[in-house]
């Protein structure tokens, strides 16, 4: 099942409702700012985080990264999911 764009559905990412988008690595996120996020390897991102500052360099974890983000400038070689 595509994360993108989808509705998480029973069995899927966080509670039944939450929102999910993948990032494409230059465009704010559609759902606004996210609650979180999830990277499919662990690397060094760069974000806009929620008060508007570019954060270079975030060791990002493999899974769960509970930082509040609007949009992904550089993945790091990773697919990075937004939950909203």
């Amino acid at each position: 099942m595509s994360l993108d764009g989808r509705r998480a559905q029973q069995g899927g990412v966080g509670d039944p409702g939450d929102a999910c988008e993948k990032s494409d690595g230059s465009n704010p996120f559609t759902y606004g700012l996210a609650r979180a996020f999830v990277s499919d390897i662990a690397t060094l991102v760069t974000f806009v985080d929620a008060a508007g500052n570019t954060i270079t360099d975030y060791p990002a974890a493999q899974g769960y990264n509970p930082v509040k983000t609007q949009q992904f400038t550089n993945l790091g070689g990773a697919n990075i999911w937004g939950l909203f």
